[in-house]
């Protein structure tokens, strides 16, 4: 059993999973889950203020969205 400090100890059967552990065959996600993982795992880690960026990205209007563009496009070709 695993004890915290706060609630009742946890049965070995009823811990936490990890994703690679869980059937593939127990649901229809399983692949997409899977490839989701898989991505997730191998992606390059992203900085902090290219992640606020990212994370922004779909809320922005348009005429900023190219505004950026223009920007990293100007500073890439220097």
């Amino acid at each position: 059993m695993v004890e915290h400090r706060f609630r009742k100890a946890v049965p070995e059967s009823r811990k936490s999973r990890n994703i690679k552990d869980l059937d593939p065959a127990a649901s229809d996600l399983s692949a997409p889950l899977q490839r989701a993982v898989e991505n997730a795992e191998n992606a390059p880690k992203m900085p902090p203020d290219l992640a606020q960026v990212a994370v922004a990205w779909q809320h922005l209007p348009e005429v900023v969205k190219a505004g950026i563009m223009a920007m990293v496009s100007a500073a890439a070709t220097r």
